[in-house]
């Protein structure tokens, strides 16, 4: 456990040439090239826009391995989701104004939050959550010690 009580992941063996270069013993000359991933036929538009976004950057700074794909796919699902959500949020918003755009109410006439908020925060939550094991987030950059940094 660490001090802020949260439980480290453990880091599987390649990832540690990059989180760990700064060991005299273990630097970025054992790590390898890694080919550009190609996305995979089921992401949606937005996903598909997400993944040539971040794939050059994590290459860059030497994350991404083969063995990433499904992560990465499933972290553009996520952001897909998310988009096209807040796209249709947007639409809703507009439509209702701000204040009815968040509620509905029931056939039995109680007022709850609309569905699409709902889908919006559980992509926001899986897409943050997949993103940090990338480096995606504040916190997850900083466990990235010696990765080289982005132009």
């Amino acid at each position: 456990m660490t001090t802020a009580g949260r439980k480290r992941h453990p880091i599987p063996g390649e990832a540690n040439v990059v989180r760990l270069s700064s060991n005299r013993r273990r630097g970025n000359e054992d790590a390898r090239p890694v080919p550009r991933p190609m996305p995979p036929d089921h992401l949606g538009a937005y996903g598909l826009e997400e993944w040539e976004r971040v794939v050059e950057d994590l290459l860059h700074l030497g994350i991404l391995q083969r063995v990433d794909a499904s992560a990465l796919a499933a972290y553009c699902q996520a952001y897909d989701l998310w988009k096209a959500a807040s796209v249709e949020f947007q639409i809703r918003r507009k439509a209702l104004g701000d204040k009815n755009a968040m509620l509905e109410t029931t056939k039995s006439g109680n007022i709850i939050q609309a569905p699409i908020i709902g889908v919006l925060n559980t992509a926001r939550r899986e897409m943050i959550r997949i993103g940090a094991e990338f480096g995606m987030t504040p916190s997850g950059r900083a466990g990235l010690h010696g990765a080289p940094k982005l132009p």
